[in-house]
């Protein structure tokens, strides 16, 4: 596994090419990949000069990595994207870095998005976020059960009435207020000085337009929701099969089978909207060393492939856990989390990892939500229809002038332990899933 430097927008030129990265970095074929990018990747190309970066690629069972480190106050801060090629790989990488950087707090440019006061309806926070009242009262039994998993903010920041944002709810426009520390990364620590208050990662997408990424960061939100039902209620789903036309994918999945030992598969963890949830399970021949991805998407290919990807990073995850430990080195309490998960889980363990039967979107009965092309509007339309109002915040950064969108949906459920959404009624009572938790039931560490 070798470690390849690609780019490097030091100086403004694109290593290697003699290219001024700010002018021609967007044309692929100067950075020796052999095929135009579209105009709008042109853009993206453009951090590469805007903050200095270098992104490396990392070959490895038939996939690629595409890395880069961030400088930040608080130390660097990795990006990371996965491909079929090195080209996709990189605009994943970089999105992911749109996304960083528009999401972060700038007190220059945020500062006047930010009010003491409301003169409108304000968002239920705890809702926001999805805790319950009792997992509130419990707050220590919650932090020592979910150690390096998740963490609950402090009351004073729960009940903080200062720093609001207006958002505007998906369809209509109606505005509303969210505390800035849901809508803003670093919001909690560097302005309230309070490390347990990192936004939650779901919900924030970077797109092609400002309807792409909205659409993008709901189908995020959909994901999360359609997990945690998974997640907390242990059923099991149908296996989502390769449908005609995959061809390429499957060549994938069997040239990583080949070169790691393992196999893969999918389960449909649901659709909303057109948008499809898919999980990405992937193991041992044995059914040992799981590792789980997720994926939504209006396309169950495109679904496929994200969750797929994502399973191939949780498992990278677990693998670089273990070997700091074997190597002796500080282990922070996700890697001890990673290192747990690695050990214990098994298709045996946790049976709703295995599918329940086979099916295919085509096999399914067909709805009006499956034929309908997804939208912004559609997506907020069928959440409405459930009782969930979608709430969007516009991160776009003008210097960037990529769009970045962040979603909330209170009410939504989540595969983290938050047991405060009326969604998860219909999977166990809260009394229920708190007891799981107490006696070990395993978290979705991802």
């Amino acid at each position: 596994m070798s470690k390849i430097p690609i780019l490097n927008a030091r100086h403004g030129e694109a290593a290697g090419t003699g290219i001024d990265a700010s002018k021609e970095a967007g044309d692929i074929s100067a950075l020796g990949f052999g095929l135009p990018l579209p105009p709008g990747d042109r853009q993206i190309l453009q951090l590469l000069a805007l903050f200095d970066l270098e992104v490396e690629i990392i070959p490895l069972f038939g996939l690629y990595l595409a890395t880069t480190n961030l400088a930040d106050p608080s130390g660097p801060i990795t990006a990371s994207g996965f491909g079929f090629d090195p080209p996709t790989a990189i605009r994943r990488c970089l999105g992911e870095c749109a996304e960083i950087v528009s999401s972060r707090f700038d007190a220059q440019t945020d500062r006047s998005r930010i009010v003491s006061s409301t003169h409108g309806p304000r968002l239920d926070i705890q809702q926001c976020l999805g805790f319950s009242l009792r997992q509130r009262h419990h707050r220590e039994d919650f932090d020592r059960l979910c150690a390096g998993h998740d963490s609950l903010p402090p009351d004073a920041i729960m009940d903080e009435t200062g720093h609001w944002c207006q958002v505007e709810r998906l369809g209509d426009g109606a505005p509303a207020f969210v505390p800035a520390f849901c809508l803003f990364s670093n919001f909690g620590l560097a302005v309230l000085g309070e490390p347990n208050t990192a936004a939650d990662s779901n919900g924030l997408a970077a797109g092609t337009s400002p309807d792409d990424a909205a659409l993008r960061a709901v189908a995020e939100l959909v994901e999360r929701d359609a997990a945690g039902r998974w997640w907390w209620s242990q059923r099991q789903c149908a296996a989502l099969m390769p449908e005609a036309g995959e061809g390429a994918f499957i060549e994938h999945l069997a040239r990583h089978e080949a070169e790691t030992g393992r196999r893969s598969w999918f389960l449909h963890l649901g659709s909303l909207a057109g948008l499809h949830a898919v999980a990405g399970i992937s193991a041992e021949l044995d059914g040992g060393r799981v590792s789980v991805g997720l994926g939504c998407a209006d396309d169950p290919a495109k679904a496929k492939e994200k969750a797929f990807l994502e399973s191939v990073q949780h498992d990278l995850a677990i693998r670089g856990a273990e070997l700091r430990a074997a190597r002796g080195g500080p282990l922070s309490a996700r890697d001890r989390l990673l290192m747990q998960w690695g050990a214990s889980a098994t298709t045996a363990t946790m049976p709703h990892l295995l599918p329940a039967g086979v099916t295919t979107i085509g096999e399914r009965n067909v709805t009006k939500e499956d034929l309908a092309v997804p939208s912004p509007s559609t997506a907020a339309a069928a959440l409405e229809a459930i009782g969930i109002d979608v709430f969007i915040f516009r991160l776009t950064r003008p210097d960037i002038g990529i769009d970045v969108v962040r979603a909330i949906a209170p009410g939504l459920a989540h595969y983290k332990p938050r047991f405060g959404s009326m969604r998860l009624l219909d999977v166990a009572s809260e009394g229920n899933l708190t007891e799981r938790l107490a006696a070990g039931w395993p978290l979705l560490t991802i």
